[in-house]
């Protein structure tokens, strides 16, 4: 975070439980793709609506904290840098569930984009900012992605028919709800919140919030790793 800001231990805590949401995901993906376990809630649209809500809730929180960042062009070129490996780990190991524009794809990228928009975003008065971009999340949240026949646009939500990607966060519309996340930033900084905002914390929950790169490196290994050994040596 940027010097003298205090940390807002709130968002560490929402991070912690989406990131134990995503978990959560992956594990059930895991189970039905590698080991062939029947898990129909994963087909239903109460699923689809709670891993939008996890998933939005940290994009936006991730929008918050790019403003708090000191360096979000460092650490935006960092989360690509790792998210290139992710990629190229996934071919070979897992070549028929590649990851080609997943959430470190997606944050990496926004990153840089609320840093290099950053003079053009400020301009836009806050409250018109945080509609618009409400707006736009909402409506091209039921239009993307889009087929097209073409196979380099997907990171924009442009996909082709034979497009496959395990995780997929294209810029639009997730795009729209990183900005409007930068713009709930001020209010923090000015203490215009209650003051448990700045205090609430779980120590388990929070200490996951605060390193959510590496709970999201080091998730599926291990998963993988337990499951193996469950299927293969336990049972």
């Amino acid at each position: 975070m940027k010097n003298g800001v205090e940390r807002i231990h709130l968002l560490d805590f929402i991070r912690g439980v989406a990131i134990v949401g995503m978990i959560a995901h992956h594990a059930a993906f895991d189970l039905t793709a590698f080991y062939n376990m029947k898990i129909p809630f994963l087909d239903t649209e109460m699923f689809k609506l709670i891993r939008t809500v996890f998933a939005l809730a940290f994009i936006i929180i991730s929008g918050i904290s790019t403003n708090l960042s000191y360096n979000p062009i460092r650490n935006g070129l960092k989360v690509l840098a790792i998210a290139l490996d992710v990629s190229i780990l996934t071919l070979f190991v897992t070549p028929e569930f590649p990851i080609r524009f997943g959430i470190l794809h997606f944050m990496g990228t926004a990153m840089l984009m609320a840093a290099f928009c950053k003079k053009a975003l400020i301009a836009i008065p806050r409250n018109i900012a945080l509609l618009l971009f409400a707006a736009l999340f909402l409506i091209t949240n039921q239009i993307f992605p889009i087929n097209l026949d073409s196979v380099y646009l997907f990171p924009f939500g442009l996909i082709s028919n034979d497009f496959i990607s395990a995780d997929y966060y294209p810029l639009i519309p997730w795009i729209f709800a990183f900005f409007f996340g930068t713009y709930l930033t001020e209010p923090l900084l000015k203490h215009q919140t209650p003051q448990w905002v700045y205090n609430f914390e779980c120590p388990f929950i929070n200490f996951l919030g605060r390193h959510t790169l590496w709970v999201f490196l080091v998730h599926q290994p291990l998963l993988l790793g337990l499951f193996w050994l469950i299927f293969n040596v336990i049972l």
